[in-house]
């Protein structure tokens, strides 16, 4: 006679914040709200079958590379959000840092991305602000955790992207790691675990 066993569930939530699911987030996804209410029905569904559950959240400051305050145009003017910027507009004087001092540290990240050929570099809406509504876990898919949770569990949480330096668009390393912060670096921890 063979035992039959059921499948056991490791689960990754990418990004699952209010800035992205909720219609009046600073970068909602269309589709994003219905997309975590089918996740915490999932969630609850199989509860006992889910082992682990691990949850990416961006998490930004205000002052960061991707934002508008770090950049201006020859007249002093913020970039809109949507706005690339290459290291050759910096380098012509179209782009400057609003801090002299990021200037030469901005231009080796922006050539460092533009050289790993994976994206360009956007400037975006403020969003994901550490503290803030925006920030946080959509609340029906942050209710299906904790419920989860109840069984004497812990939901792992990745944060990333709160180094001003570069983007993180993966949980796994920040697109330029910063070599003096080892939040940007391979996270050895979770790549084992995956």
């Amino acid at each position: 006679m063979v035992k039959k066993t059921k499948t056991r569930i490791h689960l990754v939530v990418i990004d699952p914040q209010n800035d992205f699911c909720d219609p009046q987030g600073a970068l909602y996804v269309p589709g994003a709200r219905e997309d975590v209410e089918r996740l915490a029905r999932l969630v609850d569904r199989l509860r006992e079958r889910i082992d682990d559950i691990h949850i990416t959240l961006d998490s930004h400051r205000r002052v960061d590379i991707s934002h508008p305050m770090w950049w201006s145009d020859a007249r002093g003017r913020a970039p809109d959000p949507f706005t690339r910027i290459t290291a050759a507009e910096l380098e012509s004087g179209r782009w400057k840092t609003t801090q002299p001092s990021a200037q030469d540290r901005s231009l080796a990240y922006l050539r460092a991305l533009e050289g790993s050929g994976r994206y360009p570099h956007v400037v975006w809406p403020y969003h994901c602000l550490i503290g803030d509504q925006g920030h946080n876990v959509a609340p029906v898919l942050s209710a299906a955790i904790h419920r989860w949770e109840d069984r004497f569990a812990m939901a792992d949480v990745i944060t990333k992207g709160s180094n001003p330096w570069t983007e993180h668009f993966s949980g796994v390393q920040a697109e330029v790691p910063d070599p003096e912060d080892p939040s940007t670096q391979v996270n050895v921890g979770l790549v084992r675990t995956l």
